[in-house]
């Protein structure tokens, strides 16, 4: 299967959502996440995949699917992206995912030091 076939894109995104995204076995995201990130240790004790889904505010809001997301046993909360190629707007795209995770966690009333 050629690296350029959309086919070879969606597998590999698929087998790394199967692989990291699962609640049933999350030791690979942790050993993954030690590796790539400098986590303190009670960071990665307990790491739950959560939805992945940036649910729009309004009804023309953008929809935003991430790859992996993932919520620290000290409630940071990861972004796990997959990119097998160059897109032209990976820096947007990335921005949008960060902006809304962090608009995410804060409501009406709520201390902005509660953002992990």
């Amino acid at each position: 299967m050629s690296s350029s076939s959309p086919y070879y894109y969606a597998s590999n995104n698929a087998m790394f959502k199967l692989i990291f995204g699962d609640n049933r076995d999350v030791e690979p995201l942790a050993a993954f996440l030690q590796a790539a990130l400098d986590l303190p240790a009670e960071d990665l004790s307990e790491i739950t995949v959560i939805d992945p889904t940036l649910t729009p505010d309004h009804p023309d809001g953008k929809l935003g699917i991430l790859d992996v997301r993932a919520k620290t046993g000290t409630g940071k909360m990861i972004d796990i992206e997959i990119q097998l190629c160059n897109h032209t707007a990976l820096h947007e795209r990335i921005m949008f995912y960060l902006s809304r995770m962090v608009s995410d966690q804060v409501g009406s009333g709520d201390h902005y030091k509660e953002i992990k």
